[in-house]
């Protein structure tokens, strides 16, 4: 994504898309890797990090398809 910093001239809404996406992405990755509280807060937040990102990914799939 560092590399992507400017996107090319029309594609700002793709890269933008993609930019929720991959902080989406990060979000999800760090409860995973950094488990803090019960089973059920995990859980809860797992939930809605992985109903987010798939959202993020079906908006972003728009632009890359």
């Amino acid at each position: 994504m560092k590399n992507m910093l400017t996107p090319p001239e029309g594609y700002e809404n793709a890269f933008k898309a993609l930019e929720n996406m991959y902080n989406s992405y990060i979000t999800f990755t760090n409860i995973v890797l950094d488990c803090n509280g019960s089973l059920e807060s995990f859980s809860n937040d797992f939930g809605e990090a992985d109903e987010d990102l798939i959202q993020k990914y079906h908006s972003a799939e728009l632009y890359v398809k």
